[in-house]
This record gives structure tokens, C-alpha cells and sequence, in this order.
């Protein structure tokens, strides 16, 4: 996917101030791309946001609000984020089991999730199998998952919304060693709303640890909303496993 901008709207509109990213050229307008357009000839301020943890999502949520005047209303939003973290943090105690996780940024082939996930994960109550805090997403291999033995599969490709996870989650059924997972076992394999809650470095980050956490600890947070969030049967072991616990 690509993208192009339209200089001569840009010229029209004078904006003072452009926002874009370095973080992935694929997801959206990079900042080479507006660079490369013609609208600093207006005295256009060009700001690129590239945050990699959730601490840097913080971050660039306050950074645009003192870039727009808007200081006071940023910090009263990273305030309540930081809030709910934390609310979340309080209900996980020592003695709460932490399940190994692996979160699919990419099905086909099959991408282990970077960046901010790894802290979503934890915070969560879970142990992210591949721990890439900060990095970008990265290409994994079947031996690489059946090795960490995630005991929680979440199936986030970038972008995509449950439905769409849902329809195309079979890819990473084919994987060597697939029903050997313990999550496909116990029928822990789990299609998720990745465009709203983890693709996107911004406020709905928390949303998404929320709803992890409900993922990881039914038993604490509550089950989580089927519109966001649906266990899938990849596997005979995953059907047989949905199955005795009477569920579709």
C-alpha cells in the first residue's frame, strides 16, 4: 500500500502545523513523504511522532498538546491513561498466574508483535514470549513459537478489526508443530480488534490492556466483549478444547 498527498489541497489550506510518523511506511503518510511535499514554502512546521513503547505514546500525546495549545486537556488524558494502567496493575497480585503470550502481528507469514505490546502483555498479567520491547514487529518462524510454547495465542494482525481476524486467523492453523501448543491444547487461541486496540500508538493502547487482561484473567477482569474480542478453534485440539468448556 502507498500513499501520495495532494500539495495543491496542502497549498490552499496554509496548515501551521503538520503531523506524521517514521514509525511505518506501511500504515500510514511517513514523514519523508510530507518532506518531500512542497508545503514548507507556507512556513508549515513538519512534526514527525515515532513512539515505540507505551511510555512514547504518552509522550506524543502531550507533545501535540503543547503543539496546539493544548497543554492543560493533554495532560489531563495522560493522567487518567496513567491511571487506569495502574488501576489494572493494582488487581494483579504475586500470586497471579502469568500465562505465556504470544501476540500475531502478521498471520501469513507469521510476525511476533513489537513496540508497545510487550508492555500491554505485562501490565496485563502475561509473559510476552518474544519480549520486543520498544523493537519493531518481527518475522518469526514455527519453531521459534513451538520453542516459547505460548500457553495464550492473540491473533493481532496490524489493522485488522475481530472480524477480519476471525476470517483469516486459519493461516497460522498451518503451521509445523501448531496443535503441539499448549494454547491450541487448551483452546486459548484468541481473534482480537488489533486496528482499535493495538496497531495504533494512541489512547486506546490502555483500552487494549484492559481488554487483554480480561483475555488473560477472566476470573479478575470479567470476560471480554465478543465484539472485541472472540476465542477462535484453530486445530482438533482447539475444537475439542471449546468443546468441553461449552463454547461455540
Amino acid at each position: 500500500m502507498g500513499y501520495t498527498l495532494d500539495e495543491e489541497q496542502l497549498r490552499a489550506l496554509q496548515p501551521d502545523l503538520v503531523l506524521t510518523q517514521e514509525l511505518c511506511a506501511v500504515c500510514a503518510v511517513s514523514y519523508a513523504e510530507v518532506q518531500a511535499a512542497r508545503v514548507l514554502d507556507v512556513g508549515t512546521r513538519v512534526v514527525s511522532l515515532e513512539p515505540t513503547t507505551l511510555e512514547d505514546v504518552f509522550g506524543s500525546i502531550e507533545l501535540v498538546g503543547k503543539l496546539t495549545g493544548r497543554t492543560a486537556q493533554a495532560t489531563e488524558l495522560v493522567g487518567s491513561l496513567r491511571t487506569r494502567v495502574a488501576a489494572v496493575r493494582a488487581r494483579i497480585t504475586e500470586q497471579t498466574p502469568r500465562p505465556r503470550v504470544w501476540v500475531c502481528e502478521w498471520l501469513e507469514p507469521p510476525y511476533s508483535a513489537g513496540h508497545w505490546v510487550s508492555a500491554q502483555v505485562e501490565v496485563a498479567g502475561g509473559q510476552e514470549v518474544f519480549q520486543r520491547v520498544g523493537l519493531p514487529s518481527t518475522r518469526v518462524t514455527a519453531e521459534d513459537i513451538v520453542r516459547r510454547a505460548p500457553e495464550v495465542v492473540i491473533l493481532a494482525p496490524c489493522g485488522f478489526h475481530v472480524d477480519e481476524v476471525e476470517r483469516e486467523a486459519t493461516r497460522v492453523n498451518r503451521l509445523p508443530g501448531w496443535d503441539d501448543l499448549p494454547a491450541v491444547k487448551a483452546g486459548e487461541i484468541w481473534a482480537v480488534d488489533a486496528s482499535s486496540y493495538y496497531s495504533r500508538p494512541g489512547p486506546r493502547l490502555v483500552g487494549g490492556i484492559e481488554l487483554m487482561a480480561s483475555i488473560l484473567h477472566p476470573e479478575i477482569f470479567g470476560a471480554p466483549e465478543p465484539r472485541v474480542a472472540r476465542r477462535v478453534a484453530l486445530g482438533c485440539q482447539s475444537e475439542a478444547a471449546l468443546h468441553t468448556q461449552g463454547r461455540d
